[in-house]
């Protein structure tokens, strides 16, 4: 009995409703007797071969077998069919409609055999799938002109499975790793970890695992370990695909090699550094030359006042040039040592004040390998310096014994940040004077501490206890 027709009304509404399902969804129901060649048709047929279905009816399987491509008939040959009795057959075949065009068929079917063994008939579907083969096509020669182009670039193609964690590669394979294609078929997610630099492995899949969890592109830059164990700069850039539920399920990106652009940044750093280098050697010697000739005409005057004016000026240059050695002797030459450089603009105003063996004691706290901006530094230097200055001429007169108290420490503060520094400078002399408004000082050397504290958008108060004490506030502005 054939799939289409039946002996009772009921068989013959089901198998109506069924034919109407397969018409409308483009569809094609075929029912093969291969012993007699006979076929039967129903469904969408002027839709996918271009035949009427009174013209199609009379298609049996020699003349079906004769309107597939000459390449595809071994496909659907009866010799070729080795399967069991009731398994599915699955074949895509090229077809020529009525028009002379070919499309693509997909054939799924259902085959019988006979008592004997032998196949008898075949029910199956046929769907044009032109469409979706073609863009296959189309993709696959994109993907064949993408690889050719990356290869010629030399760039690594990688198509990661996040899931399985196993890795293909393509493009310019050998080039960059020193690897054949045969061998680096095999690496996996943890043979690519080993072949990062031990120094930026840490950072690499750091930023793998975010961008894993976020969606994000990942976009990094690493030392990569060849065959030949030689490292190469390399350049990963990846992007992720999310399946329906918006979990990642592949990694897609290009590796680049980008040894010779590293190489030529790291030699324009060199020339940088050598050229900052330079510039901050002459600063500092110009500052010298300058404080010299301030020294040189200091010499020229009795007058204590103006031997005192110039001793101040000269000291003010003294804590420029200073900052200027330390970020010289640096490999960093943006910021310095300010640790450092505090200890050594102190210890030049004791021997400019010439009390290094009075009884005036300079002691510091100052926490070890604290680091500031040169923007920050040069102000905070100058403040520093017109504060000791104050204090080693006029807290003690008279040879009187007493400290000064230099503290800098990391600490939090409401006002100026959750993360800021406080430098205290005080001093047990004679305090300052009840006449002197601080906050409107007629003297240069409090003007220039006012200004500069603003400058650096910090904070100061002065307090008169057994002496004075300034406490300035201000903010990290570390490289």
């Amino acid at each position: 009995m054939s799939a289409f027709t039946g002996s009772t009304e009921q068989s013959r509404g089901s198998k109506e409703k069924f034919r109407i399902f397969a018409e409308k969804t483009g569809r094609i129901l075929f029912d093969a007797d291969l012993k007699t060649g006979r076929i039967e048709w129903a469904g969408a047929i002027k839709e996918v071969t271009g035949y009427d279905p009174e013209e199609f009816a009379t298609v049996d399987f020699p003349a079906f077998r004769e309107l597939i491509h000459p390449e595809d008939r071994k496909l659907i040959d009866k010799k070729s069919i080795s399967m069991q009795d009731g398994e599915i057959l699955e074949k895509e075949t090229r077809f020529r409609r009525k028009d002379g065009k070919y499309i693509y068929l997909e054939n799924i079917a259902v085959v019988f055999k006979d008592e004997k063994e032998d196949l008898n008939r075949v029910v199956g579907v046929l769907r044009d799938i032109t469409e979706k083969v073609t863009a296959q096509h189309e993709l696959q020669k994109n993907e064949e002109k993408f690889l050719s182009i990356a290869e010629q670039t030399g760039q690594l193609i990688i198509d990661g499975d996040t899931r399985t964690e196993k890795i293909r590669w393509a493009g310019a394979i050998e080039e960059i790793t020193g690897y054949t294609p045969e061998e680096f078929s095999k690496v996996d997610l943890q043979a690519c970890k080993e072949a990062v630099h031990p120094e930026d492995r840490e950072r690499v899949f750091s930023n793998l695992l975010n961008c894993l969890h976020t969606g994000e592109r990942f976009n990094q830059e690493f030392r990569f370990r060849r065959k030949d164990r030689s490292y190469r700069y390399v350049e990963n850039s990846s992007v992720f695909l999310k399946d329906e539920a918006g979990n990642i399920y592949r990694a897609f990106g290009v590796i680049k090699d980008i040894t010779k652009r590293k190489l030529a940044e790291e030699a324009l750093a060199r020339t940088e550094e050598m050229r900052k280098k330079e510039i901050h050697h002459r600063i500092k010697n110009n500052l010298q030359v300058i404080s010299s000739l301030l020294d040189l005409e200091a010499e020229k005057f009795a007058d204590e006042k103006v031997v005192e004016a110039f001793r101040d000026s000269q000291n003010r240059v003294i804590s420029m040039p200073l900052i200027h050695e330390e970020l010289y002797k640096s490999g960093d030459k943006e910021t310095l040592d300010f640790t450092e450089y505090l200890k050594k603009l102190t210890d030049k105003l004791i021997q400019s004040y010439r009390v290094g063996n009075s009884k005036i004691h300079l002691l510091s706290e100052i926490e070890p390998e604290v680091r500031l901006h040169m923007d920050l530094a040069i102000p905070l230097g100058t403040v520093i310096n017109e504060l000791v200055s104050n204090s080693l001429k006029h807290a003690f007169p008279g040879e009187r014994e007493g400290e000064i108290r230099i503290t800098l420490s990391d600490i939090e503060s409401a006002r100026i940040g959750s993360n800021c520094f406080l430098l205290t400078i005080s001093d047990n002399g004679a305090g300052f004077p009840d006449t002197v408004d601080f906050e409107n000082p007629s003297s240069l050397g409090l003007q220039l501490v006012n200004t500069l504290v603003n400058q650096i958008e910090g904070r100061v108060v002065m307090q008169r206890n057994n002496g004075t004490e300034f406490r300035i506030w201000f903010g990290k502005k570390e490289s």
